[in-house]
C-alpha cells in the first residue's frame, strides 16, 4: 500500500474515525472521502495530489470526532478541503454547517458555500453585527420614547394627584 495512494488515506481515516463516531457518521464521512477521491481523479489529479491537497487524515478525523460531539439537532458536519473558487463551484459542498479545512491544515467554520473564512464571509459577519447594533439600538431608542413619552408624564401626573391630596387634606 502506496503512503500516499487513495487506500492508504482512506485507511487511516477509517482507524481514526472507528469507534470515535455513530456507525452512520462513520459510513457517510468514509463514502464522502471515498467520492471526492473519484472526482477529483476524473478531473485529472493523481491520488498523491489528492492526498496532499487534503492533508492529514487524522486531522480530519479529528475534526469530524470534536464537531460530532459538538453538533446538535443532527446537522451534516464534514472537514472538507478549502480548494478555491473550484471548490466552492463543486455541486456536492456539504449542506448547512460544516467545517473547511485547507492544505495547512487550518480549520473555518462555514454555512453551505459560504466561508466564514474568506472575504465574502467576514463581509457577511460585518452586516449581522451591524444588523444586531441597529436593533439593539433601536430596542433603546423605543425603551427611552416609551420612558420619556409615557412614564415620565404619568408619574408626575400621579405625583401632582398626590400633592393636590395632601394639600387638600391639611384643610
Amino acid at each position: 500500500m502506496k503512503k500516499n495512494s487513495k487506500e492508504s488515506f482512506i485507511k487511516e481515516l477509517s482507524d481514526a474515525l472507528s469507534g470515535s463516531v455513530p456507525s452512520d457518521k462513520y459510513y457517510e464521512v468514509i463514502r464522502y472521502y471515498e467520492g471526492y477521491f473519484s472526482d477529483e481523479v476524473k478531473k485529472g489529479k493523481s491520488e498523491e495530489q489528492i492526498c496532499a491537497s487534503l492533508g492529514s487524515p487524522r486531522l480530519i478525523a479529528k475534526s469530524v470526532i470534536e464537531s460530532q460531539a459538538d453538533a446538535a439537532g443532527g446537522e451534516r458536519i464534514y472537514a472538507t478541503p478549502n480548494m478555491g473558487e473550484s471548490q466552492r463551484d463543486r455541486d456536492d459542498v456539504p449542506k448547512g454547517w460544516h467545517i473547511n479545512m485547507d492544505e495547512t491544515g487550518k480549520t473555518s467554520l462555514a454555512f453551505g458555500r459560504l466561508d466564514f473564512g474568506s472575504v465574502a464571509g467576514k463581509i457577511v459577519i460585518a452586516i449581522l453585527l451591524i444588523l444586531l447594533a441597529c436593533i439593539i439600538l433601536g430596542i433603546i431608542y423605543i425603551g427611552a420614547k416609551l420612558f420619556l413619552y409615557f412614564i415620565v408624564p404619568v408619574a408626575l401626573i400621579l405625583l401632582l394627584i398626590n400633592i393636590i391630596i395632601s394639600f387638600l387634606g391639611r384643610k
